[in-house]
């Protein structure tokens, strides 16, 4: 599960990335006279995506060294079949 996150995490920080420095290329300054840029709004945007994947990334490899973080699975085998009961 913890390579799962952390891929996850990675990958949508890679896309962010890519889309930010993107939009820093097509301007993203408000300019007078004429209104914001190709990239006012996306910039904010995915700085919102970015910062909690590289925080989440950062949390899952530090727990991960102290060995809190385990690969034991949430549910065991079994576990989501219905009962007879109901």
């Amino acid at each position: 599960m913890r390579k799962a996150n952390l891929g996850v995490a990675i990958f949508l920080f890679l896309i962010g990335a890519i889309v930010m420095y993107d939009s820093v290329r097509l301007g993203f300054r408000w300019e007078p006279g004429f209104g914001p840029g190709a990239g006012y709004l996306p910039l904010p945007v995915l700085g919102v995506l970015v910062a909690p994947a590289l925080s989440s990334s950062s949390q899952i490899l530090q727990l991960s060294k102290t060995g809190i973080v385990g690969d034991k699975r949430l549910i065991q085998e079994g576990g989501l079949k219905r009962s007879s009961g109901c």
